[in-house]
């Protein structure tokens, strides 16, 4: 039994050796390769770029978005036109689909972090507003909406205006009409600049700088500047009741901005200023007459205007909760206190009517930046400076969490005040009665009872409730009320159009209400 057991062990212990020795020779299997180095300095999502020390990220997102209501949406909203004017030419909704991508690089140097940040972005919709006699959806090609470069404080390139306030967290509307809230025009797709951001510590910093003031322009307006009246000049579906021509000069200087914000834990604090060169063409003759340098022009005059914001987080209603208060003011830049583009400059919407013999209602106004009189030489006394229009608002929002991180609404309203000073108001009543005995021949409109005032109110109110289904995608609905308080009241009878006939209209104020659904993946 012992020597049976022997036998066994030393089998055992050879076959023991035996395995070991084959294991030697297998291959070992390799480690793993890390091709991408999280980075782990500026957030999450950056990584290194593989042998280099510069970190990226790269983000996005990807909506389909309707916009429903006569009102054209509340991104566009639209306050001229077929679809203002409620022909069956105008379209009651439009939809789009947007695509953005985002690169942000970032170095850290011996003199601080070398940033360059690149956002592209495309999109199609359907036609917005009026139809087109050709196509049905309008295709972007991919658009720069951002790039620009940050070293040792200061930023160069295409980038947020520099006057927008910028609290930590997100307007609590989505809708671009808002009074008392202006982005310059480009909040979303940047403007040209050249700033310095000196920080302070404890969330505080001053940003001066220069910035491009062509995408934030309204229309400036000779008053001669028309062949009969610029009232209700239909000529094509998509122009709307038309103002003449703007009659701004070239780009000669830009804006000078200063923006003043703090960022902490209690919420945020904002206030801007900013002064601009308000450059005119030439003096035009009496009833569109040629214009050339030897009319002269308008002295140049000096726009300005002042923002400022506030936001107060966590308040006692529910953790994340938050209010905001915004406030602006300004001589001639009708931008700083609305966020709708430039070319949103004239208020002309019809309605219905109780008036006897009135066809229907309209309300009208333009929204100009600065007005004057030309002439030429041989009636200069007719000429004038500039008179910049004075345009103020407030807005007011508070957002409240259903469920922490799921489920928000927020209400919010605004208003945004334009008024004119009196030689504006006589000059432009001076155009808008112009040639009233030549209506049956083409020019003009009889004006009756009219009180020709062109100052506006625009007030609005509306709420949005944001589902955040799962991390980064959301759902989104938000109605608005506009109500345009336009103080031009009595009654006209405009140039037929191709639309709208020629008779009685109701000169009153109009409201509207417009809607917006959008599904948002963001990365």
């Amino acid at each position: 039994m012992k020597m049976v057991k022997s036998l066994l062990l030393a089998s055992v212990a050879g076959f023991a050796a035996s395995a070991g020795a084959q294991a030697a020779d297998l291959p070992v299997k390799a480690k793993p390769v890390e091709y991408v180095k999280v980075c782990s300095l500026y957030g999450a999502g950056f990584f290194y770029l593989p042998g280099t020390e510069t970190c990226l990220k790269i983000g996005g997102y990807a909506f389909l978005e309707v916009d429903a209501g006569p009102g054209g949406g509340t991104n566009t909203q639209r306050m001229n036109g077929n679809t203002a004017l409620h022909t069956r030419s105008g379209d009651y909704y439009f939809a789009r689909g947007r695509l953005d991508v985002n690169f942000d690089a970032r170095t850290q140097t011996e003199y601080g972090v070398l940033r360059s940040f690149f956002e592209i972005n495309t999109y199609q919709q359907t036609s917005n507003g009026d139809y087109n006699a050709v196509l049905t959806t309008n295709t972007n090609n991919a658009i720069p909406f951002f790039a620009f470069v940050q070293f040792a404080g200061f930023t160069l390139g295409k980038a947020v205006p520099i006057n927008r306030p910028d609290l930590g967290g997100s307007p609590l509307w989505t809708s671009a009409w808002v009074g008392g809230f202006g982005d310059m025009g480009a909040a979303q797709t940047g403007t040209l600049q050249a700033a310095y951001t000196a920080e302070f510590g404890n969330g505080a910093k001053l940003t001066v700088g220069v910035q491009d003031p062509s995408q934030s322009r309204g229309p400036m307006y000779d008053t001669l500047d028309n062949t009969t009246s610029p009232f209700f000049a239909v000529t094509s579906p998509s122009s709307g009741i038309s103002w003449q021509t703007s009659r701004f000069g070239g780009t000669h200087l830009p804006d000078g901005v200063a923006n003043f914000q703090i960022n902490q834990a209690w919420g945020g604090f904002s206030i801007a200023g900013i002064v601009r060169q308000m450059n005119a063409s030439y003096y035009q003759t009496v009833n569109g007459g040629t214009v050339t340098e030897l009319n002269g022009a308008p002295a140049d005059k000096i726009g300005w205007g002042v923002t400022g914001a506030l936001e107060i987080k966590n308040i006692p209603t529910g953790t994340g909760d938050r209010v905001q208060f915004y406030g602006s003011y300004s001589q001639g830049i009708q931008q700083l206190v609305s966020s709708t583009g430039p070319f949103n400059t004239l208020i002309s919407i019809a309605g219905s009517t109780t008036l006897p013999g009135a066809y229907q209602s309209l309300a009208y106004s333009p929204i100009l930046d600065s007005v004057w009189t030309g002439g030429t030489v041989a009636s200069a006394t007719t000429r004038t400076d500039q008179h910049l229009t004075t345009f103020f608002g407030g807005a007011a929002g508070y957002e409240h969490y259903w469920i922490p991180a799921r489920l928000r609404t927020s209400v919010f309203g605004g208003v945004m005040a334009v008024r004119y000073d009196d030689f504006s108001k006589a000059a432009l009543c001076t155009a808008f009665a112009r040639n009233t005995a030549g209506v049956a021949a083409g020019g003009g409109q009889a004006l009756a009872g009219s009180n020709c005032n062109f100052d506006l109110n625009i007030w609005t109110v509306g709420t949005r409730t944001v589902w955040t289904v799962v991390p980064g995608f959301d759902l989104i609905a938000e109605p608005i009320y506009t109500f345009y308080d336009t103080k031009l009241t009595g009654t006209v009878t405009p140039t037929a159009s191709d639309q709208k006939p020629q008779a009685v209209y109701e000169l009153k104020r109009q409201g509207q209400f417009s809607g917006m659904l959008r599904a948002i993946r963001t990365f």
